[in-house]
């Protein structure tokens, strides 16, 4: 079993627009969110070519259990430790007609030193 580590996760919500008119009103088309990290990104690759891995890292907030669910849906096995912060959430705005892809991603929480303990 390859272990994968994502130190700050983040849930990555992507908006799909027609067209992004900065400064203006914008209509969202579709959205999609998943639970990302680069350590969960290879967890998903290992499991496509069906070598067994664990996906280890921090959780907090409101939206852990919701990271914890999509990640069970994927059939990913997890231990994620609680933390005290939050997990960071990441949007990516996605221009139909230019494919141009704008990324806002916010800063992870920090890790307090009685976390790293558990």
């Amino acid at each position: 079993m390859i272990l994968t580590i994502t130190l700050n996760p983040a849930i990555d919500r992507f908006l799909f627009l027609d067209q992004v008119d900065y400064g203006g009103l914008n209509y969202i088309r579709e959205t999609q969110n998943t639970a990302g990290g680069k350590g969960l990104n290879i967890s998903r690759i290992l499991q496509r070519f069906g070598i067994g891995s664990m996906a280890m890292g921090f959780l907090g907030g409101p939206l852990s259990s919701w990271f914890r669910q999509t990640l069970e849906t994927e059939k990913i096995d997890a231990q994620f430790i609680p933390i005290q912060g939050i997990t960071r959430c990441n949007t990516k705005i996605i221009d139909r007609k230019t494919g141009d892809i704008t990324e806002l991603n916010e800063y992870g929480p920090v890790i307090q030193e009685f976390e790293w303990q558990l």
